[in-house]
């Protein structure tokens, strides 16, 4: 008799047991279905979020160079007053104000440059056609070889490019012009922005 009474708890104990080790079981699958763990997530084939894989679009360091614009006459004398009709010239300077020699490649105009002018305080809006000019440009700048290379040597000024407004706007009407530009290069480096210059034109 006591034999077959040790052998029933030996049996009740072993179902208790077995159901305890079930319950454990579950409270784990539930809080925790996927059997994550508390390691950091990782994508993009092994790279964490924010690591170096995006370093290659961040934009280069501002280069030490120093830009500067002014108004040119048909013979690149300095000149700030026009008449209506006449050809506005601008001449593009750069000075290299860092301690060694560096290099620059000026291209196509529409593609580098974006000149921005206003009129009495008012905005000068491009020729009509050149926004559609200027978005081809972006898509297809041209060849990086056809532009033109100028060495800039510290501290000396160096005049790299010349436009005429007309290239941009429409004839100007008489009134207070002012001027700036804003050149970037061909690589991801800072663009340049240069001085505003101001001039007159009239009837």
């Amino acid at each position: 008799m006591a034999r077959r009474t040790i052998l029933a708890l030996s049996v009740l104990l072993a179902c208790a047991l077995t159901v305890l080790s079930g319950t454990r079981a579950a409270r784990t699958a539930v809080a925790d279905p996927q059997g994550a763990s508390d390691a950091p997530q990782q994508v993009n084939n092994g790279q964490p979020q924010g690591g170096a894989g995006e370093d290659k679009d961040k934009v280069k360091p501002k280069r030490p160079i120093q830009m500067s614009i002014a108004t040119k006459g048909s013979n690149y004398e300095p000149k700030s007053l026009y008449k209506v009709g006449d050809k506005v010239l601008i001449e593009v300077t750069m000075t290299n104000t860092g301690a060694e020699s560096l290099e620059v490649g000026i291209g196509n105009s529409y593609f580098q440059d974006r000149p921005r002018m206003k009129r009495d305080g008012k905005p000068v809006m491009y020729r009509k056609e050149l926004p559609t000019v200027l978005k081809e440009k972006e898509k297809h700048p041209g060849q990086f070889g056809s532009a033109m290379y100028y060495e800039l040597r510290p501290n000396v000024p160096t005049v790299v490019h010349r436009f005429l407004l007309e290239d941009w706007y429409d004839q100007l009407e008489p009134g207070q012009y002012e001027l700036t530009l804003r050149h970037r290069f061909w690589g991801k480096e800072v663009p340049a922005e240069s001085n505003t210059v101001t001039f007159e034109v009239i009837p």
